[in-house]
């Protein structure tokens, strides 16, 4: 008799056995929604990464039901140019959340925290997404949860999911168009549905946030080259077949769907090459200089590029660019924290005093090592590596990402004299297919089981030296937290205990 699966799931090794279960799996969406709550619910407003921008445009937008800014206040030109802003989905979005809670209270802490459960929420659902992205993709339980437990780990990730940012909801658009792209290359019936879906997050995602266009892009190429392979010169005509077969509920809210998400991503993109011959105009094209001198980043980035046009300091040459600043800026970023302190959260541009720790050393050495190490097992056994189709999908889409970051960073770099907008953040949408495909290289190279556990029990060991929310935790004082005694005096009294077993120097 053959064994049934139950029996040989009961040979699978202990810890297989644990990360193969789905409650394992959402006990770690658990803890990071408390890790990520924790610091939702102590970090003083704005938070690091733009928050006081995005609560602002949010705010702007609650007063009209349009998603079409078509005249901006004066007052407002300090968020930069709202009329023209390709990435607007998000804003108009929390718009309706926070309608809803300032018909509650008007205390802008209630209000903050509440936006920032629902970019919680955001995360979490990605989280969801992008395990049944993995799974889909053809990479085993145990592997999917594991890396998605890895991922949860990196400091700033909860960090970041507390914010209220766009950069979490352009984690759902992520997992979503990684998700519909490896459906849309598999033969059924609602083949053509799922590329239409791909069309559809595409268009959306790119309006949440601008740097979403060469996910979209390098997406729809995979499409493309996996349909032809499939279809030849026939795809667009065997689509057209299959999609006047999909169910007509679902057929007539895709087609609603596409028309709609067309048609904003024309008028904005559309509408800014016309007029502007720009994706992204400036603010000084669309506002008088006088008004775009108010928002801080069109003021500095001017200032900086008519000081460099006098001075002419010498530069980077690329090379000296990618490996002095942008590679190991971008990488040590994944374990930062930091506030602003001493801004007044009573008024709208609160900004004070930057403070920051680049977080602790065992956690950031690890890191450089498993990066390092991932990248070359993963030339090394490129060829015995399976999950073609996922790995093409996952890296050729970082890869292109990666390249379109890079060259924005450096001819910034060459226009203004010095780097800007080199952050780890952007990276974190790719962070779980990277991980599950360095674990899936580890565990080629690696054949005995025993060496994998105890490189497995080794890492999260390692990991409790400042994962999650202990490094916020760990490097903050009571400047960093809400105005509150019972905040402030909780967060100080966990401090306290962690700094008896996590390595500070």
């Amino acid at each position: 008799m053959k064994p049934t699966k139950k029996q040989q799931g009961n040979k699978q090794p202990l810890l297989v056995r644990i990360a193969s279960h789905n409650l394992f799996f959402w006990g770690v969406v658990f803890l990071f929604a408390i890790n990520a709550l924790w610091i939702a619910f102590s970090a003083v407003y704005p938070m690091l990464f733009d928050e006081e921008f995005h609560v602002g445009i949010v705010e702007v937008y609650s007063h009209q039901l349009s998603p079409f800014i078509t005249s901006q206040a004066a007052e407002t030109v300090f968020h930069g140019d709202l009329t023209r802003s390709t990435s607007y989905l998000f804003h108009w979005l929390m718009s309706f959340p926070y309608r809803f809670i300032t018909l509650f209270t008007s205390e802008l802490a209630t209000q903050v925290i509440f936006l920032r459960i629902i970019n919680i929420c955001f995360v979490v659902i990605s989280l969801w997404l992008f395990r049944k992205t993995l799974l889909l993709g053809g990479f085993s339980k145990p592997l999917s949860n594991v890396s998605i437990l890895f991922f949860t780990l990196i400091p700033l990730v909860p960090f970041t999911a507390a914010h209220v940012n766009y950069d979490n909801l352009i984690m759902i658009f992520t997992a979503a168009i990684f998700y519909a792209s490896l459906k849309s290359i598999k033969k059924s019936s609602q083949q053509a549905a799922w590329v239409v879906m791909v069309a559809i997050v595409g268009f959306l995602g790119s309006l949440t946030k601008f740097t979403f266009l060469p996910v979209f892009a390098a997406t729809m190429l995979f499409v493309a080259f996996y349909l032809y392979k499939q279809y030849g010169k026939n795809a667009p005509t065997k689509l057209f077949r299959q999609y006047k077969e999909v169910s007509k509920p679902v057929a007539v809210f895709l087609t609603i769907i596409a028309i709609v998400s067309t048609g904003l991503f024309i008028e904005r993109y559309g509408g800014n090459i016309i007029q502007y011959r720009s994706l992204e105009p400036r603010c000084d094209r669309i506002h008088s200089e006088e008004l775009c001198s108010q928002y801080n980043i069109w003021d500095r980035n001017t200032r900086w590029a008519e000081r460099y046009e006098k001075e002419q300091w010498p530069l980077w040459n690329p090379v000296e660019y990618t490996f002095y600043r942008w590679v190991p800026h971008i990488f040590s970023d994944l374990f930062i924290t930091g506030a602003y302190t001493g801004g007044d959260i009573e008024i709208r541009k609160p900004l004070g005093h930057l403070e920051a720790s680049p977080g602790t050393i065992v956690l950031r050495v690890v890191g450089w090592s498993v990066f390092i190490g991932s990248i070359l097992l993963t030339i090394i056994f490129w060829r015995r590596l399976g999950l073609k189709k996922a790995r093409f999908l996952f890296l050729g889409t970082i890869g292109l990402y990666a390249g379109a970051l890079w060259f924005k960073n450096y001819t910034d770099y060459l226009t203004y004299g010095w780097p800007v907008a080199t952050q780890g953040r952007y990276f974190i949408p790719f962070l779980i297919p990277f991980i599950a495909m360095t674990g899936y290289a580890f565990s080629v190279a690696i054949k005995k089981r025993y060496i994998k556990e105890i490189l497995l029990v080794s890492a999260l060991l390692l990991f409790t030296q400042g994962a999650g929310a202990t490094t916020y935790i760990l490097y903050s004082n009571k400047n960093w937290y809400w105005p509150n005694h019972t905040v402030q005096e909780i967060n100080q009294s966990v401090q306290k205990v962690l700094s008896t077993f996590i390595y500070r120097p």
